[in-house]
């Protein structure tokens, strides 16, 4: 049998590590709750970078956005086989914008309304003023439709989708919506095209598999020179990015 002098040390042995464990156990909860909860929402996705804006619901509404996607939904389906559809939904996903084709019988078009996602416009509108926002969300809505084109062509080619890279279906997608801003946004486009390269090119650290900024410059002449003396119709959009983009 222990010694009272004995068990008093066996019990200081025990019970002083798991009150050290205990103490740090409540420490690590007490910084997970600040960071999650007083920290600026966007940091949760996208680390210590800075940003100069700051993108709500209030200043920068869903429902004008979502008009603007039904509406090119309804001038781009004539080129895209499965029917394009546009919803508004809460996606814990970091982006405002996502599409939906590859698992879908239909081109979904997905409005983010976590304020979490739908913050991270301002990736795109730190480098513009605020007339343009617009139309930045236009050229990222005909980009997301681009996805949807994309995964049809190849389908058409009998291409591996398996085998497809982010970054080349980015590439893609990022053609398709320049295309569609050079031949339906008219002067409007100059400066989202510029915004839309230099945003890839400067997040490409981040998102390599997103990095079109190179592609986008290099393929910029051939970009302006593809619907030269030709009406371009919706379906066209699909056939010349394939060809531009084509290996």
């Amino acid at each position: 049998m222990l010694s009272s002098k004995a068990l008093s040390k066996t019990e200081h042995t025990v019970i002083l590590p798991m009150f050290l464990f205990a103490l740090s156990f409540l420490i690590c909860l007490v910084l997970a709750k600040l960071n999650v909860e007083e920290m600026p929402a966007d940091a949760l996705f996208v680390g210590d970078m800075a940003s100069e804006q700051t993108i709500t619901t209030k200043n920068f509404p869903v429902e004008p956005v979502e008009v603007l996607a039904r509406e090119m939904a309804a001038t781009l389906q004539p080129g895209i086989r499965k029917p394009i559809e546009v919803r508004v939904a809460f996606r814990n996903e970091a982006t405002p914008l996502v599409s939906i084709s590859k698992t879908s019988s239909s081109c979904n078009i997905v409005l983010n309304s976590n304020p979490r996602g739908w913050g991270n416009w301002k990736y795109f509108f730190d480098e513009a003023e605020k007339s343009e926002w617009m139309n930045l969300a236009e050229l990222s809505i005909a980009h997301e439709i681009g996805h949807c084109a994309d995964f049809e062509s190849s389908l058409a080619e009998g291409a591996d989708i398996k085998k497809k890279t982010v970054l080349s279906g980015e590439v893609f997608a990022d053609v398709y919506a320049a295309l569609y801003a050079q031949e339906l946004m008219g002067s409007r486009a100059k400066v989202s095209l510029q915004v839309l390269a230099q945003v890839r090119e400067d997040l490409a650290w981040l998102q390599p598999d997103h990095a079109t900024g190179k592609y986008l410059r290099n393929l910029r002449a051939k970009i302006k020179t593809a619907s030269a003396g030709q009406e371009i119709k919706p379906a066209d959009l699909t056939r010349l990015s394939h060809e531009l983009t084509r290996r």
